[in-house]
């Protein structure tokens, strides 16, 4: 369970398996995430799948490129002395450090490429993770320019409707 959302988790509340349809007072289950339930108010978000595959790639994303500074640092530094046992292990170490983060965003970008986006929330989401990506991410770039075009509310925010 990633640490930084804000929501509240109730474990062992309904068994695994049986459906969420328990409501109490504001406070409605809205879907299982493990076996955990995750409680919001409302209705859930019509693109809340994706935007939790943008927020965890947007999240190891920033953990690889944090881990890329601080390898790239080391390598700078260890460039003007002659490299010790030492210096290759640290080395070593940072370098695990950022592909063991990076190695976690390429399988969440292609599942938010067979997401579609319905709203501007979801397409502002795949948008941030196409403009984090090195290559620009192809096929993730394109079914963003789907979203796009298929969107009603983009369509009518550049061709409002005239009354007549």
């Amino acid at each position: 369970m990633n640490t930084e959302r804000e929501v509240i988790v109730i474990t062992g509340g309904l068994p695994p398996g049986e459906p969420m349809t328990a409501q109490d007072g504001d406070v409605t289950w809205t879907r299982r995430e493990g076996e955990a339930l995750l409680l919001a108010d409302g209705l859930p978000h019509p693109d809340a799948a994706l935007l939790d595959l943008c927020s965890e790639a947007l999240h190891w994303h920033r953990q690889a490129a944090a881990a890329l500074s601080a390898y790239h640092a080391h390598q700078n530094a260890c460039a003007v002395q002659h490299w010790t046992d030492s210096d290759r292990a640290d080395s070593n170490e940072l370098h695990k450090a950022w592909r063991d983060p990076a190695n976690k965003v390429r399988p969440l970008l292609t599942c938010a490429r067979k997401l579609h986006a319905t709203t501007p929330a979801g397409i502002y989401a795949k948008a941030l993770i196409v403009s984090m990506s090195r290559t620009g991410a192809e096929c993730l770039s394109m079914s963003l320019a789907q979203d796009l075009i298929a969107s009603p509310a983009i369509r009518a925010s550049i061709w409002p409707v005239e009354a007549v």
